[in-house]
């Protein structure tokens, strides 16, 4: 079912080979650039910056959304994305789904996300409970495939690219938690008149989705559990980090 879905999407792609930009020109295929959305890896705020800079068609950006994988882009597309450490990563998706995603758009829980929430109401108590011995144990198991954006691992957007920093490599990454400063590499390399700091500032609201929300702060065995979990995460995030610093160290 997998492999039928997967062709479906790539078919979809390969047909928008000239694609309609929001001006009402026809841009090529080939000269634009791709931003895969990684779930709660601030692509939110990043597709907002490329709704901003779409209003000029020199700057073909088309923001996929989050069931667009690299493998499903044909050839060798220029294309960037963004990271988040895995814990800060798993914190925001609990809560942003404890809350149904608002305030900023609505999307209820589905069956399996009641019973998760109707267990475990932090982020907190999910993660102690990760790993432990009985029913516990199993019910978090159960709740960290249950709940949307903790039954993805970030690197899973990089299935089937076994060169991502070869052939497949990025324009740029994004880091959440470096997100002005990546944000400004990339619209140099893409030769775009913008300074970052001003396009953030207009998408400030959507920052910190949950502030306000009652959110007890991770302890010491939420964190290594986390860790035992996110591990493959956690390893893909510090390759990541390597890889930016290889390009800032040669720009």
């Amino acid at each position: 079912m997998n492999l039928v879905r997967n062709a479906r999407v790539r078919q979809r792609i390969k047909q928008a080979y000239l694609v309609q930009h929001p001006t009402g020109l026809l841009m090529d295929w080939s000269r634009e650039v791709h931003f895969l959305h990684i779930g709660k890896c601030a692509g939110s705020q990043i597709r907002a910056v490329i709704a901003r800079l779409n209003a000029d068609p020199e700057i073909p950006i088309r923001a996929h959304g989050h069931s667009i994988k690299l493998h499903h882009l044909p050839g060798r597309p220029r294309y960037f994305f963004s990271i988040r450490k895995p814990e800060a990563r798993f914190v925001s998706a609990f809560y942003s789904r404890k809350n149904q995603g608002l305030p900023l758009r609505l999307h209820p829980w589905h069956g399996p996300e009641t019973v998760a929430f109707g267990r475990f109401q932090h982020a907190n108590e999910l993660a102690e409970a990760l790993f432990a011995p009985g029913a516990d144990g199993a019910a978090a198991l159960q709740a960290m495939k249950a709940i949307h954006h903790l039954n993805d691992d970030q690197i899973d957007w990089f299935l089937m690219r076994a060169d991502l920093f070869g052939a497949y490599a990025p324009l740029a990454i994004l880091r959440q938690e470096h997100l002005q400063a990546d944000l400004a590499a990339l619209l140099v390399k893409l030769g775009v008149p913008h300074r970052a700091e001003a396009l953030l500032a207009a998408t400030g609201e959507m920052r910190n989705a949950t502030d306000g929300l009652d959110k007890p702060p991770l302890s010491p065995l939420a964190c290594e559990n986390l860790a035992r979990w996110y591990a493959q995460d956690s390893a893909f995030y510090a390759v990541c980090e390597h890889w930016i610093a290889e390009r800032q160290a040669i720009a």
